[in-house]
């Protein structure tokens, strides 16, 4: 049985690269908790993760494509932001998890596997 955090996650359906992706960046990008805004207009407290984990075209790619779908589906479960700190850094895109509605043991055991 699949718990809470996953479920919502599937519900994405992200391809299976994005599903990496986001993996990789729950493990390695770590940055902190605040308060972010999500598409339902509410704030929420989340974890903020960096996503310019990796270069190159292809990562940019699949980034273009998960925010592409996070904007369509119009969740409140995961929210990016381009150039977080405002300096225009290329390495300032952030991405925030919800943690209003998941668990963020689940969240760490679902991008391990």
């Amino acid at each position: 049985m699949e718990n809470k955090t996953v479920e919502l996650l599937n519900s994405l359906n992200f391809t299976e690269v994005q599903i990496q992706t986001l993996k990789s960046i729950v493990i390695e990008g770590f940055w902190g908790d605040t308060d972010m805004d999500f598409e339902d207009g509410e704030t929420y407290y989340s974890y903020g993760y960096c996503t310019n984990l990796k270069g190159g075209k292809t990562h940019s790619g699949i980034m273009s494509g998960i925010s592409k779908k996070l904007k369509e589906s119009k969740t409140n479960l995961i929210s990016m932001c381009s150039d977080w700190w405002g300096d225009g850094a290329k390495d300032g895109d952030m991405m925030f998890f919800n943690m209003e509605l998941l668990d963020s043991d689940e969240l760490t055991n679902w991008a391990s596997e």
